[in-house]
């Protein structure tokens, strides 16, 4: 049953070949919450201790034990008509650039956010955005209902994927279901020189939020489709990180980018891939998602 909770203002990465690539319906929701009409829909992740990190790749060692405390997630990642809510009602002002995908190789192929390169609808998530945009559109949330909305950190992303998606919905066989990634069907239609995974999820690029399945918290997209900004400042590595899924910061301008996109194989849609990039990098593969603090 889901529950929709909507609060007053309070302050200033498809089952083989076939699942078809629409919203998902209300009678399929998770349980949810929204704290005002426009705001994201969020799902508890419950919290609890699990290991994160991978000691045979350095840039995610060394593996460790994480206790997080229970937190609100965006159940989609950000969509582009929330995104465009946010910049109409506040003046936002965005940078025109964008890295991805030129139809012969990987660069600049201008555009933005509301232009990125190929057809989004309200309904697709917002890409080409940095990571300043994405936090100003937190802020923006919490303006409006006096709740913390933030980034999640990278260690809460890394949870949510080990406690809720199970390794054998991981396989190159089996991702489709779980996440939009490169596969046979953007292998035919862009012919980018990357290996395709061996199933078919019916999106060349960017699909719609919530078309495939859910995690075991009903946040749905945590691998593929975009990638996505989490708080943390960039580490080379998992030394210094905190065991209480804070995030971690730092002087380094470069910032963390979890999950995978549309044009990645399973190297990368990975619960313990990291990406480190500066925090004013725009790309057809980048977006994110908001969390908040577990409080009503």
């Amino acid at each position: 049953m889901v529950r929709r909770s909507v609060g007053g203002q309070a302050g200033g990465w498809l089952l083989a070949g076939t699942l078809a690539l629409a919203a998902t319906p209300a009678a399929a929701d998770p349980d949810t919450h929204r704290d005002c009409p426009a705001c994201p829909d969020l799902v508890m992740v419950p919290g609890g201790t699990a290991q994160i990190g991978n000691d045979d790749r350095p840039r995610e060692a060394p593996a460790h034990q994480v206790t997080v405390p229970a937190f609100w997630l965006g159940r989609t990642e950000v969509t582009v008509g929330q995104f465009r809510a946010f910049v109409e009602a506040t003046g936002h002002v965005t940078d025109d650039g964008c890295f991805g995908w030129t139809g012969t190789g990987f660069g600049e192929v201008g555009g933005s956010w509301r232009d990125p390169g190929f057809p989004q609808t309200d309904a697709h998530p917002v890409v080409c955005v940095t990571w300043s945009d994405a936090t100003a559109y937190a802020e923006w949330l919490t303006e409006r209902t006096g709740q913390p909305y933030r980034l999640p950190a990278e260690a809460e992303w890394e949870f949510a994927v080990r406690t809720g998606i199970a390794d054998a919905d991981r396989q190159p066989e089996t991702i489709c279901r779980i996440a939009n990634v490169h596969d046979t069907t953007s292998d035919q239609v862009l012919g980018m020189p990357l290996p395709a995974q061996p199933c078919r999820d019916d999106a060349a690029r960017t699909a719609p939020v919530g078309s495939l399945l859910p995690a075991q918290s009903g946040a749905v997209d945590l691998l593929g489709n975009v990638a996505e900004w989490t708080a943390d400042a960039w580490f080379d590595d998992y030394g210094t990180a905190t065991t209480d899924g804070r995030p971690r910061a730092g002087s380094d301008p470069r910032r963390v980018v979890r999950g995978g996109a549309w044009e990645d194989d399973l190297s990368v849609a990975r619960p313990g891939s990291r990406v480190g990039l500066p925090d004013g990098f725009r790309s057809q593969y980048f977006g994110f998602r908001i969390a908040r603090d577990h409080q009503l």
